[in-house]
């Protein structure tokens, strides 16, 4: 007889109205937990990915800055960046200026041009 009262008391606990709005209340704030860690799992995994891209980019500018490094330590690398940064040449050396067939006309048009043209030219005057 205690067995069946036990079993009638847990199901009248569980039957009250209190109980099944606990449970109920408890439920939806597991869910809305649930539903916020899973958003931040989301969020870390996109930055995740974009710290991994970042880091990917990096190592790529480290082995390039080495190598560009490595090739201004020799003597060749520095007299090529010598030359690509200030335009010179050796002693002796002659250096050729290739221009393009645009730019040559746009150069002979000025020629042509006469000293009061280019004055005129500058007030807009032609």
């Amino acid at each position: 007889m205690k067995l069946y009262q036990g079993r009638s008391l847990i199901y009248h606990l569980m039957n009250s109205k209190i109980v099944v709005a606990i449970v109920i209340i408890a439920v939806i704030f597991i869910a809305k937990a649930t539903y916020g860690m899973f958003g931040k799992y989301k969020e870390s995994l996109s930055r995740r990915e974009i710290s991994e891209q970042q880091l990917a980019e990096l190592e790529k500018r480290a082995e390039r800055l080495a190598k560009e490094i490595d090739r201004l330590n020799t003597p060749q690398g520095v007299e090529e960046e010598i030359r690509l940064q200030f335009n010179v040449a050796k002693e002796g050396e002659e250096v050729a200026i290739i221009i393009d067939k645009e730019q040559e006309k746009k150069l002979e048009t000025v020629k042509d041009r006469g000293v009061w043209d280019y004055i005129l030219g500058l007030f807009g005057v032609n």
